[in-house]
């Protein structure tokens, strides 16, 4: 896990024109009323544009707050200045209060003094170590290490993680103790920061086991704190914690894990079906289990495929994990970026969402996203299997539509989106490092807003279309 697609890599861009398998007369009427009801609420809804976004678009381009500049030219917007406290934006059905706390929202623009409040740890290391570190930011080799949390200084291991973001200004670091990894990301590329942790949330929401995540405040040798994301390890106790054990765990770290038997983007066979993947928990037998699993689902057809998936694989957990990565709008999500593993009680396999900077309208690179960029089915050949028989298609369908109607929607959205960014907006004001002015923060909820609505309509036409 940890690698993100680059742009010109083969079968990103020309996938999303494919269409996924059709679905047959058969079936059809028994989604149709569902997908119908709940297009025709989202059409019902009233379109993100108002004098709020005007005002926003108006105040952007002055500078940031957090400088003299910006506290002798920055004011609230006469729209918004004339605007009561409790002023909302016309976004869901009208009643979102995205300016309830003009002293918040508008955090940069007013330079409000607010009290740092998230926790603070201190990593301190050698030079030794951190030339060690540096001569290869690529090294999966952990150097020595303090780590001061809570009054506490304890010796740690540390390391670089991620893929092409090792070599950002802000590293994200992996942090061993007392036996356990714990991941720090930087979120270079998200001006938000919250991409990750609103991703994590949502799964959990609907269903699909993903990891706990905190903000914190991170010091790398007494320089400025930066804002960090504290991720959750994706391990043994991971499943424990929630009541689960697990025979094999494997993380997918390239694009060769999309569950086909040839590279990414070639004919050429691979030579183990076990490219893209590193075992984590489980010995050889598990390995070569999951290679069978790859080979029998591309292999078996009709009946024979629908009884060995049904007998292999927690289809319900997979298809709930499928939609939450199709609404999220993560685009290296069905090949990469996840972790498989084989639940211990019942033998079957099931899928765990990981490293979700790119969503929610922008891409791993920071870049906005159309909200039709990730087709309805996603892309990987387990899906496409699956899409193949109706009685999986009907399930996958009847989800979305209950996720769209009782999960996705801004009016629930939105609250927690204003949320995460008012708890780590006083923090990360103070802060400097990432790839965007922080000054850019507070805006993302309107972009993720207008993501969220835009991509239920897409999603909602499309269930309509297939169905």
């Amino acid at each position: 896990m940890g690698h993100q697609r680059q742009r010109g890599d083969q079968g990103w861009r020309h996938r999303k024109k494919t269409e996924p398998a059709g679905v047959p007369e058969a079936g059809r009427a028994a989604i149709r009323e569902t997908a119908a009801a709940a297009a025709g609420k989202a059409r019902a809804e009233p379109a993100v544009g108002t004098a709020a976004d005007a005002a926003v678009n108006k105040a952007r381009d002055a500078p940031a707050a957090g400088t003299a500049a910006g506290r002798a030219e920055h004011r609230v917007p006469a729209e918004l200045a004339e605007a009561p406290a409790g002023a909302t934006d016309a976004i869901g059905d009208g009643t979102v209060k995205v300016y309830r706390n003009r002293s918040i929202d508008f955090l940069f623009l007013c330079g409000r003094d607010l009290e740092m409040n998230l926790p603070v740890l201190s990593l301190r290391l050698e030079e030794k170590a951190i030339r060690r570190l540096e001569r290869d930011p690529r090294a999966d080799r952990f150097v020595e290490a303090v780590l001061e949390e809570a009054g506490q200084a304890m010796s740690v291991g540390v390391r670089y993680r991620g893929n092409h973001n090792r070599n950002y200004p802000k590293r994200s670091y992996d942090i061993l103790s007392a036996g356990r990894i714990r991941h720090f990301n930087a979120e270079y590329n998200d001006p938000s920061m919250i991409r990750n942790a609103l991703s994590f949330r949502f799964m959990n929401r609907i269903g699909v086991p993903a990891p706990r995540t905190r903000f914190c405040l991170l010091k790398v040798n007494g320089g400025p704190p930066g804002v960090y994301v504290e991720l959750e390890a994706v391990d043994r106790d991971f499943f424990r914690e929630r009541g689960m054990d697990v025979a094999m765990l494997a993380y997918a770290e390239n694009d060769d894990a999309h569950l086909g038997l040839f590279y990414a983007g070639t004919r050429k066979r691979k030579a183990s079906l076990f490219e893209g993947y590193r075992l984590v928990i489980g010995g050889e037998g598990e390995r070569r289990r999951w290679e069978s699993f790859i080979f029998l689902l591309n292999l078996l057809d009709g009946p024979n495929l629908e009884t060995y998936l049904l007998r292999h694989l927690d289809v319900e957990r997979y298809l709930r994990w499928l939609a939450g990565a199709v609404l999220t709008g993560n685009e290296d999500a069905f090949d990469h970026n996840y972790a498989v593993y084989r639940d211990a009680a019942g033998g079957k396999y099931a899928f765990v969402p990981w490293d979700y900077e790119g969503s929610w309208g922008r891409d791993c690179f920071g870049a906005k996203t159309p909200a039709d960029a990730v087709r309805v089915t996603g892309y990987n050949r387990l899906t496409a299997r699956l899409m193949g028989f109706s009685s999986f298609r009907r399930r996958y369908w009847e989800l979305l539509a209950h996720i769209l109607d009782e999960h996705f929607r801004e009016e629930i959205l939105v609250p927690v989106i204003r949320e995460m960014l008012e708890e780590i907006l006083p923090d990360l004001r103070r802060t400097d490092g990432n790839r965007r002015p922080v000054s850019s923060a507070p805006w993302e909820l309107r972009v993720m807003a207008r993501y969220i609505r835009a991509r239920r309509k897409y999603v909602l036409d499309e269930i309509g279309r297939l169905s």
